[in-house]
């Protein structure tokens, strides 16, 4: 909320300055704010960051019709390269570098997850089953 105050209260001081002023250039005049906003950091910069805007979905369609590589941003695969990662589409796969060990494939996963929790689930019912023979539980 701070943050966005902060924006706010840059939005409230820009509007005063242009009725008083006119349509000058703010960035000429700093003094006109009470602290520095840096270029792409206004509340509406930052929270758009989330979202697909109208700007994005442009960048998006001509990164398509090029149909190239985008370093960090896109890459061409094949229908092979799609199979080899168990038909999953998380970009990641495609465009980021794996953080650390290689990312499993989703069915992998899913099994190391199940797996995990029966021992899990196997653990609990054995402290549950010494903590009611110790009296600690009823």
């Amino acid at each position: 909320l701070f943050f966005k105050r902060i924006s706010d209260v840059w939005d409230e001081e820009t509007a005063e300055a242009r009725k008083e002023y006119g349509d000058i250039d703010l960035g000429v005049f700093p003094e006109l704010h009470r602290f520095k906003l840096p270029e792409g950091c206004h509340w509406r910069d930052v929270r758009e960051t989330n979202f697909l805007d109208q700007s994005h979905a442009e960048q998006i369609v001509r990164w398509v019709r090029r149909f190239r590589n985008v370093e960090d941003r896109a890459k061409v695969v094949s229908t092979e390269d799609i199979e080899g990662e168990d038909w999953t589409l998380n970009i990641s796969r495609y465009v980021l570098p794996p953080v650390g060990e290689d990312v499993p494939s989703l069915p992998e996963a899913l099994a190391a997850f199940k797996s995990a929790l029966t021992e899990v689930r196997s653990a609990e019912d054995r402290l549950r089953r010494v903590l009611v023979e110790d009296g600690w539980l009823e």
